[in-house]
């Protein structure tokens, strides 16, 4: 990765985030695969609208690894990653002084780079809420549900999944 970025502060509680540049992409192990490079880029904005809440909204794009393999009797038949955009929101609102409610939203849309899946599509969907509460500084209480969507171009790979998930969290 060759990366430039830029942070600004647009008043004390609006802040704006860039990131870009070009990414090369290799193959060592396999024949005839050419470095690649490839642009890249995250866009993001946090509003801080009380102590402790916030909403940021942005956007990425590049290429990435992705868990479809394609084909396993030759390598010209091995899909090798997904080129995706990426779209994504957070609001983080603090309800009492331990107490934190949160919920968070993406959008990626993907198309597979080389093998039998290339130019095929996929779209994922992701909707999350949780609570978090804090029971010392390090120590946190907390619970959520999730909502995961794949629509994709694959046969017998679209999906939705429902989490909910209950837990104690350290840092």
């Amino acid at each position: 990765f060759f990366v430039a970025g830029a942070d600004y502060t647009v008043s004390p509680h609006c802040f704006i985030s860039v990131r870009g540049g070009a990414q090369n992409i290799t193959y060592v192990n396999l024949t005839g695969e050419p470095d690649e490079w490839n642009g890249f880029g995250d866009v993001s904005t946090t509003f801080e609208y009380t102590e402790g809440s916030y909403f940021r909204l942005g956007g990425k794009y590049g290429r990435f690894r992705t868990d479809v393999v394609g084909g396993f009797l030759t390598e010209e038949q091995l899909t090798l990653d997904q080129e995706s955009v990426t779209v994504y929101g957070t609001i983080n609102h603090k309800l009492a002084d331990r107490l934190t409610a949160r919920g968070s939203g993406q959008v990626q849309f993907g198309t597979f780079k080389g093998g039998l899946q290339d130019d095929q599509s996929e779209g994922l969907y992701v909707l999350g809420v949780s609570l978090t509460y804090d029971l010392t500084e390090f120590l946190a209480l907390e619970t959520g549900y999730n909502y995961d969507r794949l629509d994709s171009d694959q046969s017998g790979c679209s999906f939705t999944r429902n989490r909910v998930f209950v837990g104690v969290r350290g840092q």
